[in-house]
This record gives structure tokens, sequence and C-alpha cells, in this order.
């Protein structure tokens, strides 16, 4: 999605053509496309996914209300961007907005764990033992453990 927005802006510096709003339309719907398929139901799943059962609530009123906030803002400033009775962006407002979806990544990469395979009380453990969100992916829990002490004791009775 950032690609897309700074390609957008990019299109500021074409001449205004059938073409370059052809162009323009295209990647604005291939950003809603993505967004549709990625961002805009993941982060309301990760808000429940993530949280410990007794911080599910305060964690989904805290997201809301910082999604709320940042609606509010970039409702508000995104037209005057666009104005050219005010700073009179145009479509270069993508290099803005490429440029933010980027730093965004930074934090996600850091702070988002992955949890796949993981049930809520495994999360809750690696949490607690301090574990660093990018490394849930690679890290043994102690439900993985004892199922593969579990294993090994099959396997050894059987032979």
């Amino acid at each position: 999605m950032s690609v897309v927005c700074v390609a957008i802006g990019g299109l500021g510096f074409a001449p205004a053509s059938e073409s370059s709003g052809a162009g323009l339309i295209t990647l604005c719907s291939v950003w809603v496309f993505v967004y549709s398929l990625s961002l805009a139901p993941i982060g309301w799943i990760t808000v429940v996914e993530v949280s410990t059962p007794a911080l599910r609530a305060k964690t989904a009123s805290i997201a809301t209300v910082i999604n709320i906030s940042a609606g509010l803002l970039f409702t508000y400033t995104t037209p005057l961007m666009l104005s050219p009775q005010a700073a009179g962006w145009g479509t270069h407002i993508g290099f803005f907005y490429g440029g933010t979806a980027a730093l965004y990544l930074i934090p996600c990469y850091f702070l988002l764990p992955e949890t796949k395979g993981r049930t809520s009380a495994e999360i809750d453990e690696l949490f607690a033992r301090g574990i660093p969100p990018r490394k849930f992916r690679t890290t043994v829990t102690s439900y993985e453990q004892a199922v593969h002490v579990t294993e090994e004791k099959e396997r050894a009775a059987d032979a």
C-alpha cells in the first residue's frame, strides 16, 4: 500500500490527461483492494487475538479511541492538503501517505507478534516470559515442550 501511495504521488509529476486520470483511478482501486484484504480487518482481529482475556475490553477500548482520533485527524487535514486554496498538494499527497505507511512498518515489525497456531495461553506465556514479539514464531512454549516429551515417551514405548 505504501508503494501504491508513492506511485500515486508520482502521478502528480505527469501532465493531467485522460491516461494519467485512468492511472490514478487504477492505483486507487488497487490500494482499496489491498487495504480491504489486509489492514482493514487485521487491525481489529489483532487487538482481540493478541490481548490477554483479562485486558481484552480495555485494549479494544484504547484501540477504538486511537482509531477514531486518527480518523478525525486525517478526515480534517486531508481536504486541506488536497485543496488548491490551502496546501494544494493534489496527488503529491501520495508521498505523505506512502511515507506515513512506511514509518508504521517499523513499530509493526517490533511490536506485532506472529500468533499463527498459538493458543491464548501460549501467547500470554510468551508475553509473561518477556519474549520479543518478533520471536514468538520460533520460541518453544511449555505446552509445546510437554507435547514433545509426550511424543518421545510414546515413541519409546512403541519401540
